[in-house]
């Protein structure tokens, strides 16, 4: 609300209750509202506050697309990130290997190939089988140093073995999909390209025992002209000869790991032989032990618990 009055000095003023501002007499022009110059000061203040918040406004609108085919751009331009995966528990047989800076194909015929599983990598190069130790964390990757065995083949496989065991020990990353992984350097150059390889055959195969623990902290082979064997069945259940007699017990797999059940003698053969009868004994109390196995090539183990070998076989040839 307004009041008009006369002020000390002669002229008029017109005091508002909320504000309590002076007007100078120009105010009382009729039909005129009476504006004071802080009403105008607030009212381009607050006209400035919408032009700049349009303006702002009209520079968002302007910069998001811009933002965005930066942030589109950048990622087309940017190195390889890769992302890890489920390397561990698979075969994977190698397609391609860096060689002098370029990408070579694995010659046809050539077994190279790897297996990740609890800490230790292992497979074939080539000429030799190899192992090592594994650390993985995410889609980082570090393999240790490799033991291999001494073999000697022809010179483009022991090169092909020699470039391949040295670019294991520099992978820093890997990137596993459901069939392909992929191996790369601290500098993420690719090194090794793999695809899922087919699992060789466990069952179907009548196997002969090639060596045996015989709990006594010495692996021995079979002796005394005796032939072992294992038949891994498909229902189950895994049959052989023993040397003296023939057996069956149950067996499970999960991935490659395997449980073998107390076996079952199927006959009542006799031979006076304590040596040939220690064997049978011997032979199934290891295959009892057994935790994991692991096929290569046309050989057949059988591992304990913490690593040690229980069995090997042998594929007849």
């Amino acid at each position: 609300m307004q009041h008009r009055g006369q002020a000390p000095d002669g002229t008029f003023e017109i005091r508002d209750s909320c504000t309590s501002q002076k007007c100078p007499i120009w105010c009382l022009t009729p039909m005129l509202h009476c504006v004071s110059s802080h009403s105008l000061s607030e009212g381009t203040n607050r006209l400035s506050q919408k032009r700049e918040a349009g303006m702002r406004r009209m520079l968002i609108a302007m910069m998001v697309p811009l933002v965005s085919l930066i942030m589109v751009a950048a990622g087309c331009g940017a190195g390889h990130e890769p992302s890890g995966g489920g390397l561990e528990g698979v075969r994977w047989t190698l397609d391609s290997y860096s060689s002098g800076g370029r990408t070579k194909s694995v010659p046809q015929g050539a077994s190279v190939d790897a297996l990740f599983e609890r800490g230790k990598v292992s497979g074939r190069s080539g000429v030799n089988t190899y192992s090592g130790p594994y650390e993985v964390s995410g889609s980082d990757l570090t393999i240790g140093r490799l033991a291999t065995t001494m073999m000697a083949g022809p010179p483009e496989l022991m090169d092909l073995e020699k470039e391949y065991l040295a670019n294991l020990e520099k992978v820093a990353t890997s990137e596993a999909g459901a069939d392909i992984l992929t191996l790369f350097g601290r500098d993420g150059a690719r090194l090794l390209s793999y695809s899922k390889g087919k699992a060789p055959a466990l069952t179907g195969v009548t196997w002969n025992v090639v060596n045996y623990y015989n709990g006594k902290e010495a692996i021995v082979s079979v002796t005394g002209g005796a032939t072992l064997t294992a038949f891994f069945g498909t229902d189950g259940n895994v049959r052989g000869s023993a040397g003296i007699n023939d057996y069956s017990a149950t067996y499970e797999t999960d991935g490659s790991r395997m449980k073998v059940g107390p076996p079952m003698i199927d006959t009542e053969e006799v031979d006076g032989n304590p040596a040939l009868a220690q064997q049978e004994v011997d032979y199934l109390a290891a295959i009892q032990l057994t935790a994991r196995y692991e096929i290569q090539g046309d050989t057949l183990k059988l591992f304990r618990k913490y690593g040690g070998l229980a069995v090997t076989y042998q594929k007849p040839g």
